[in-house]
């Protein structure tokens, strides 16, 4: 039982490295959650839910083979070469696929309009629905392009910076 739980613990150390490391991978986790957000204004069945988790994982999980290839073939071929420069094109190229195919999932999905008058609407006639939803994206701009590690060490540089204004004001 301890080696299975072992391989959930190291999975999730992988899916948090290329979050952590891969600004793809981040584009990818704020699109799925907006999208899932989102979606429960559309009337989708299970079988459409089910169709759009399933689209979700497979761009992400392309992402993660993407980052791992491109891991290996840098760690085993520093120097320039075709063949690891084809390798890592060819793999970027599949997660191009899969995330064109998701926007094709997505525009099967979301075609009725009055899904988006809904959206409209609640957002309209809910202010603080829609300062969220303004908040969420100067912070999911953020998460994107700082990363989880710069925005840890930029949390870490203000609250050292105000330990110091704290001690010289004592």
């Amino acid at each position: 039982m301890k080696k299975f739980l072992r391989g959930f613990k190291f999975a999730f150390k992988g899916i948090l490295y290329c979050i952590k490391n891969e600004r793809n991978m981040r584009i990818h986790t704020v699109i799925a959650v907006y999208v899932l957000v989102f979606a429960r204004f559309f009337e989708l069945s299970k079988t459409d839910y089910a169709i759009l988790i399933m689209t979700i994982a497979a761009v992400m999980a392309a992402e993660a083979f993407n980052t791992s290839l491109e891991r290996i073939a840098n760690r085993f071929g520093m120097e320039y070469n075709r063949l690891n420069e084809a390798a890592k094109d060819t793999a970027a190229g599949a997660v191009l696929i899969l995330a064109l195919g998701a926007v094709g999932v997505a525009l099967c999905l979301f075609t009725d309009p009055n899904g988006y008058i809904s959206i409209y609407n609640y957002l309209t006639s809910n202010p603080p629905a829609l300062a969220i939803l303004i908040i969420s994206f100067i912070i999911a701009l953020i998460y994107i392009i700082a990363g989880p590690v710069r925005i840890a060490r930029l949390i870490r540089y203000f609250r050292k910076k105000a330990k110091l204004r704290s001690r010289r004001k004592i």
